[in-house]
Parts: structure tokens; C-alpha cells; sequence
């Protein structure tokens, strides 16, 4: 087994053909294994490393023009697994002597590893980790910008450091790294306790030109003030958190089309949810909804409505007034009745009504002419029809012991 050891804190390990970097922590006396090496962008000496870096901002920009060359070609990575870790050792090398540099290795490896090198004890890393996060934020640079926020390192600033940031870029910087941003996808897919978000990150009430919204999967309890200022939204996806409340002004967001506030645990929307004239889709599923407000018979261009897993036990007359409207999931509620109005909904499609307290089927259904599934099974019909207007299907469709 090869080893080199880069300084106090840092070990690489060539084990089994792959190149391991193992991080030493005083407080146990131990080195911990911290990340195994992917692969090798370059082969250059330090000299050469640093006349390179002369000539681009970081290794991650190098990085983004031969990613697509890399994946094509793969020869260009065809070197011997010994050489590979040495080429390892030699590009961590780089970034001890030079103080840990963020510019001089990909980004994703060298936040996580000053990030695990700070929470270690080392002097170095603990001086400069603020440092850098800021200090690669405000070159602008759109990938690194958008690393630093989908993972929380804005975090470690406080907001009167980042705003202090803002107001010191220069505008070409600023304006690529912020304004330029459209889409922000910091969504938690892999469900990892250190890495949920807390808080919407501050820095987004910068990103007026941002067009869709992703954050879902993290431990976020409310959406900030400054949300509804995004007025270029179209996409808000904030499923699977811990929100318990959302602007009462959320209707400011006068070009959102689609909400997703799904898995959370709202118990109440805001009237001003009405004023939403874009919105087409709008998930609201497993909540703690005991009521719909009666402006939501103004999203005149709503087409989908998933409500399903809440406590409703009515729904606003106006919900009739959603001429748009082709699917509402309304299965596992508290529903004994529907409003007559519902029948005024001519392009409705799909409705299902499963698992509610129903005793009978509502005679008004059999104006919805467009209806093409039903589903009221698992509740407490007990002579259901074969057949509401031209809409026929089986007793099994209605009712389910």
C-alpha cells in the first residue's frame, strides 16, 4: 500500500487501486478516512500549476471546457493507478503549499475538505475558510457560486458578510453570478442530515432574474419575506420540509405557474393565494389543511390541484369557478360533501375523492362532462351506482371494503 503523507492533517492512501484521502483528528488521535479521489483533470508540476493558474480564474473553470471532452474521451484518463495517486499527491500538495487555494483544486473537493480540516482543529483552515468561500464568491464565477449555495457554505457568513460581499463586487461580476442566474436547483436528494438547509439561503433575494426554484428535501420551516420579490418565478418547488408557514403576501408572485409545498406541514394558506393568475399546477399533498380560502376560486388558470393526505373537511363554493381545472386529488381527507359548484367544472378530467366519508355519490357529478376517472373507493357508499351520466365503471371504482 502506497501512502504519502501531504502535512500535519492530510494522508493519501493508494488501497485497492484507488487513491483515499484520510483527514487526522487530535481529539481522537486517529486519521479518519474523508473521500476517495474520482479522477485526474491534469498532470502538471507545481511550477507548471502555477503558472497555469495565472491564466484562468480557478481549476474549476478549466474544469467545465474538458468535462465534455473528458467524458468522450476516456483514453485521456487511461493512466496507471499508481501514477494517478501520485498525480493525487502532487495536485494536494499544491494546495498545502499554497495555503489552501481553493482556486488550485476543483471546488468540490476543496469546501468539503477545508470545511472537515477546520472541524478538525487546523489553525490554517480555520483562519481562511470564511476567506475563501468568500473570496470565490465574489469572482463571479457562476458553477462555484451556485456549489457554495446548493451545499450551505453561505451559511458560515454572516448576512451582514455577504451583503458586504454584494456591495463590493464589481458589476460584471455581479451580474454573472447573480443576476444571471435563472435556475436553482438546491434540492436534497439523497436525504443527508448535515447537508439539509435550515433556512432558504439569504443570498437568493439577489437573484431577481431567477425563473425556477428548487429546494426541496431539507429541513426548511418557513419561506422568507423575500421570496414574493422574485417576481420572474415560474417554478417554487419547496416539497418535503418542515414549513409550517409561507408569506402572507405570497401572491405577489405574479408569474409563478407552478407551487409545489407538498409534505410539509402548512395548516392554513394565505387568501392572497387567489392573486396567483399564472398558476397552472399547485401541490399542497400530506399537510395539515383543514380549510381552502375561498380566493382560490380565482386561479382561473389552474389545472391541476393535489390536496391529497390534509384534513379538509369542505371546500370553498369558488372552487367551482375553476373553468382550467382537469385534476383534483382530494384522496384521504375528511370530505362528507362536495359544493354543487363543483359541477360547473366542464374541462375536469380526473377527480379523486378515495378514502374520505362519503355516503353517497353527489347527483351534480354527472355534469362533469369531461370526467374520465372517478375514484371514490374506501369510503361509506353503500349502494353506489354503475353509472353517473355517460360515465360508467365498476362498483369496485366506488366502493372498496
Amino acid at each position: 500500500m502506497r501512502k504519502f503523507k501531504v502535512n500535519e492533517y492530510i494522508t493519501l492512501k493508494l488501497e485497492n487501486g484507488k487513491t483515499k484521502i484520510y483527514v487526522y483528528n487530535p481529539k481522537k488521535g486517529d486519521y479518519e478516512y474523508f473521500i476517495q479521489c474520482l479522477y485526474v483533470l491534469l498532470r502538471k508540476t507545481i511550477n507548471e500549476l502555477e503558472d497555469f493558474i495565472e491564466n484562468i480564474d480557478s481549476v474549476d473553470e478549466m474544469a467545465e471546457n474538458l468535462e465534455h471532452a473528458t467524458r468522450k474521451n476516456t483514453k485521456l484518463l487511461a493512466i496507471p493507478d499508481e501514477t494517478r495517486f501520485w498525480v493525487h499527491c502532487s495536485n494536494l500538495q499544491v494546495w498545502v503549499e499554497n495555503a489552501y487555494d481553493t482556486r488550485l483544486i476543483h471546488s468540490n473537493l476543496a469546501f468539503p475538505l477545508l470545511k472537515k480540516l477546520t472541524e478538525v482543529g487546523d489553525p490554517l483552515a480555520m483562519k481562511i475558510f470564511k476567506e475563501e468561500i468568500a473570496k470565490r464568491f465574489s469572482t463571479g464565477y457562476k458553477p462555484v457560486i451556485i456549489y457554495l449555495i446548493k451545499n450551505g457554505y453561505l451559511n458560515f457568513l454572516s448576512n451582514d458578510e455577504v451583503e458586504t460581499i454584494i456591495h463590493t463586487m464589481e458589476e460584471e461580476n455581479l451580474d454573472r453570478a447573480i443576476l444571471d442566474i435563472t435556475e436553482l436547483d438546491l434540492s436534497d436528494e439523497n436525504g443527508v442530515e448535515e447537508k439539509m438547509l435550515k433556512k432558504v439561503p439569504e443570498i437568493i433575494k439577489y437573484c431577481l432574474n431567477l425563473k425556477k426554484l428548487r429546494i426541496a428535501g431539507h429541513r426548511i420551516t418557513e419561506l422568507p419575506e423575500f421570496i414574493v420579490n422574485l417576481k420572474s418565478l415560474i417554478v417554487l418547488d419547496a416539497c418535503n420540509n418542515s414549513l409550517e408557514k409561507i408569506p402572507n403576501n405570497i401572491g405577489e408572485l405574479i408569474s409563478l405557474e407552478e407551487l409545489n409545498l407538498a409534505n410539509n406541514g402548512l395548516d392554513r394558506l394565505p387568501e392572497s393565494i387567489g392573486n396567483l393568475k399564472h398558476l397552472e399546477e399547485m401541490e399542497l399533498g400530506q399537510n395539515m389543511l383543514k380549510s381552502l380560502p375561498e380566493s382560490i376560486g380565482n386561479l382561473k388558470s389552474l389545472k391541476s390541484l393535489t390536496l391529497y393526505y390534509n384534513g379538509l373537511k369542505s371546500l370553498p363554493d369558488s372552487i367551482g369557478s375553476l373553468r382550467s381545472l382537469k385534476s383534483i386529488n382530494l384522496h384521504h381527507n375528511k370530505l362528507e360533501s362536495l359544493p354543487e359548484s363543483i359541477g360547473n367544472l366542464k374541462t375536469l378530467e380526473y377527480l379523486n375523492l378515495r378514502g374520505n366519508n362519503f355516503t353517497d355519490v353527489p347527483d351534480f357529478l354527472k355534469n362533469l362532462k369531461s370526467l374520465k376517472t372517478l375514484n371514490l373507493s374506501e369510503n361509506k357508499i353503500l349502494n353506489p351506482p354503475i353509472k353517473i351520466g355517460d360515465l360508467s365503471f365498476s362498483r369496485d371504482v366506488l366502493y372498496r371494503e
